[in-house]
């Protein structure tokens, strides 16, 4: 028994939430919750077919602001490269 703990208790506390995992990262977490009984700070859970969200490119506001009254107010734009030249 890996410090002192019922896996059998565990495992019979634990399988009824299994019905409800749908994906990998479920999955991950349960089993996280579930290694936590162990109480050690160095466990890990990872690999399976995890999904990755596509990156997505997004540009920032090259401007300064203040706030003014509670309110953000721009104190300066920065001009950038002109899209279509």
């Amino acid at each position: 028994a890996l410090h002192g703990l019922d896996w059998q208790a565990v495992y019979d506390r634990y399988l009824p939430r299994l019905a409800h995992v749908q994906r990998r990262e479920d999955l991950n977490d349960l089993l996280v919750q579930m290694i936590a009984e162990l109480q050690v700070g160095h466990n890990r859970v990872g690999a399976g077919d995890v999904h990755q969200e596509a990156r997505v490119p997004v540009g920032l506001l090259g401007a300064d602001f203040r706030i003014v009254q509670g309110r953000y107010q721009i104190a300066r734009l920065y001009p950038g490269d002109r899209l279509d030249p």
